[in-house]
Parts: structure tokens; C-alpha cells; sequence
């Protein structure tokens, strides 16, 4: 299910987005909640990250419970804050078995108390966006719908294949579209 077939419909769309729990003993209650949210049958459901990919398995693992239980469409976050190559791959590869087809890649918030640099590996979306695009190119995950949040160009992101802007207040010209 791709968000941008949802998108091009005359119909409003409804959605609702998820943040995992940082902790296990959250899990549950939270898993729950969002499976209730699931049955309501939302055009799609976004599922959050959280920073240094502290809740990646559990945004995988609902983003996938989502779609598999109540066939709603889901967009899993993949931030690159803390991550390397290996850790996107492996986050790549769990979405591909989750049958995820739409990412939101973001360079995402530096972790607290984070030892060293987050994004040693990667400095800014554009890059973690190369990476997923390169894994595409051979064949690891070959149907994803890949979106991004557009910043002012001063923060040196990208545009890809679908643009998502944070409710902020800004002025059109500092975007480089």
C-alpha cells in the first residue's frame, strides 16, 4: 500500500501517527492503543523512531502489526541520528520483512547523553536518502515509496520522492523547490 495512491484520491484522508515507547514496560499499553487506533481503519498510520533508533524494532514491529491485523497503510520513520550504514541496512531489511513500503527518512534529534557524534556517519537526511536510494539500486528493497521532511535549504536537505513539511510557520522563499 503506497501513501501517495491514498493521497491522490478525492477522498479526505485521516491519520494518525504512533510513537513507540522507550521502555518495555510501556510496550504493551501502547501497542495496544495503537491497534485500537488500527481498527478505526485510518487512510494510514505514521510510526515514530526514536532518537539513536532507541525504538526501532518497536516502530517496525507495530508499523508491520498494523498493516498485517487491520490492512491500513503504514509509513515507518528512519532516522540516521547514531546509525551507520549497517544499522540502515538492517532497519531497511526489517521493514522489507515487515512488508513496509513507505519510509520517512530524517536525520532525527541527537540522542541525550549520546557518547561521541551521532551523525558521524551520516550529517544530514540527503545523505541517509543516498544510502536507501543505493540499497534500492541493488535490488535489497525494491518497493518503497521513500519520503522526506522538508527543511529550509540553510539545513542543507533535500527534496525526494514525496515532500512532507512539518506544521511550522515559514516563508516559501526559503525553500529551494
Amino acid at each position: 500500500m503506497k501513501i501517495i495512491d491514498l493521497l491522490k484520491s478525492d477522498k479526505v484522508t485521516v491519520s494518525f501517527e504512533v510513537f513507540p515507547p522507550r521502555s518495555e514496560a510501556n510496550y504493551e499499553s501502547i501497542y495496544n492503543a495503537a491497534m485500537n487506533v488500527a481498527a478505526l481503519k485510518p487512510a494510514y498510520m505514521s510510526v515514530t523512531y526514536g532518537a539513536g533508533g532507541s525504538t526501532s524494532k518497536s516502530t517496525l514491529d507495530i508499523a508491520g502489526d498494523i498493516q498485517k491485523r487491520y490492512d491500513v497503510c503504514t509509513i515507518a520513520h528512519l532516522t540516521c541520528a547514531g546509525a551507520d550504514k549497517d544499522d540502515i541496512h538492517r532497519s531497511l531489511d526489517g521493514m522489507k520483512t515487515k512488508g513496509i513500503e513507505n519510509i520517512l527518512a530524517l536525520r532525527g534529534d541527537r540522542p541525550k547523553d549520546y557518547d561521541g557524534d551521532p551523525f558521524a556517519h551520516y550529517r544530514y537526511a540527503s545523505e541517509l536518502i543516498s544510502e536507501i536510494k543505493e540499497y534500492h539500486k541493488q535490488g535489497l528493497y525494491d518497493n518503497f515509496d521513500l519520503y522526506d521532511i522538508a527543511y529550509n535549504t540553510s539545513k542543507e536537505e533535500e527534496i525526494n520522492d514525496y515532500l512532507n513539511t512539518k506544521n511550522y510557520e515559514y516563508d516559501d522563499k526559503d525553500f529551494d523547490i
